[in-house]
C-alpha cells in the first residue's frame, strides 16, 4: 500500500527539503520505491535529486509539476514529467518543480476544485510506489493545501524557535480544517521531530523539548537530527548525507527517522 507523506512547517530553515532527501535515500536503499514530489518553486529538492534546475532546461517540450497542475484537458502525460534521480539515489523518482510554480495560485485563482488537482494528479501513479513523498515552501498556499489533500500522513520537522512552533501550530489547525471539512477525513500527524538539534542546551531549550512532548504525546518523535556541517558538505557534492557519511550522528538520525515511517 502506498504511503504519501507531507513533510511540511509554515517556517522555512528547518530541514523540510533535507528530510526529504535523506528519507528517499534511506528509504530507497532498503528497495523501497519512491516518488519525490518537489512543490517548492525554489526547486531545491528537484536540483538535488536531478543534479540540474528545471528552470535552466531550455527545451520548450520539458515540463513539471506545475504543467500538471495546469492540464486541465489531460494533454500532459506524466511519464514525461517523471524523471529518474542521479545515481546516488536508488529506486527514486522525481516530480520535479520549477520557477513558474511561484505563481500557480494566480493561475488557479478561479479553478473549481482546486485543493485536490494534486491528489487526482497521483491517482494515476501511486500505485506503481511504495512511497510518496511530497515537498513544500514555507508558504500556506494552495499547493500545501493540495499536499494535505492527498496525504495519508504529514511530517514535521521543527527547530527549537518560536518562529517554528508558531509555524508547526498554524499546519495543525490548518490539517485539522482539511479533516473536519471532508476533503480529507483520514489525514493523520506522522509525527514532529526537532532538527538543528545541539546537545546540552540551555534551560530554555530543554523547557521547550519538555512542551512539545507534553503536546504532541507519542507524535513527539525521538528522531534529533543534529546541527551537522556534513549535511552541507553532503549537498555540496549532491549526495545524500546518508552515503556521504554514514556513520555521522545526522545520518543515523535520518536513519533511525527511516525506521519510523517504514513502521506506518
Amino acid at each position: 500500500m502506498t504511503r504519501t507523506i507531507a513533510i511540511v512547517n509554515e517556517k522555512g530553515g528547518v530541514g523540510k527539503t533535507t528530510t526529504i532527501i535523506e528519507l528517499a535515500y534511506q528509504l530507497g536503499n532498503s528497495g523501497k520505491s519512491v516518488l519525490v514530489v518537489d512543490l517548492d518553486s525554489q526547486e531545491n529538492a528537484s536540483k538535488m535529486l536531478l543534479g540540474k534546475s528545471m528552470s535552466e532546461v531550455t527545451d520548450e517540450e520539458t515540463k513539471t509539476i506545475f504543467d500538471a497542475f495546469l492540464d486541465v484537458k489531460n494533454k500532459v502525460q506524466l511519464d514525461e514529467i517523471i524523471k529518474p534521480a542521479i545515481e546516488a539515489w536508488q529506486n527514486t523518482l522525481v516530480l520535479p518543480s520549477d520557477c513558474r510554480l511561484a505563481t500557480i495560485s494566480d493561475h488557479l485563482h478561479s479553478r473549481l476544485n482546486k485543493e485536490h488537482i494534486l491528489k487526482s494528479i497521483l491517482a494515476k501513479i501511486k500505485d506503481n510506489f511504495d512511497y510518496i513523498l511530497i515537498d513544500l515552501s514555507p508558504l500556506m498556499n494552495v499547493l500545501t493545501i493540495n499536499a494535505l489533500v492527498a496525504a495519508d500522513y504529514y511530517l514535521v520537522p521543527t527547530d527549537l524557535s518560536v518562529y517554528s512552533q508558531k509555524g508547526m501550530r498554524t499546519i495543525h489547525e490548518v490539517a485539522q480544517m482539511i479533516k473536519e471539512s471532508g476533503n480529507n477525513p483520514d489525514l493523520q500527524l506522522l509525527g514532529v521531530f526537532v532538527t538543528s538539534f545541539q546537545k546540552g542546551g540551555s534551560n530554555a531549550v530543554r523547557a521547550l523539548l519538555d512542551e512539545l512532548e507534553e503536546e504532541y504525546k507519542e507524535k513527539f518523535l525521538t528522531v534529533k537530527v543534529p546541527d551537522s556541517v556534513k549535511v552541507i558538505e553532503s549537498q555540496r557534492q549532491k549526495t545524500p548525507v546518508g552515503l556521504f557519511a554514514p556513520d555521522s550522528n545526522v545520518a543515523v538520525a535520518y536513519k533511525e527517522l527511516s525506521n519510523i515511517v517504514e513502521g506506518v
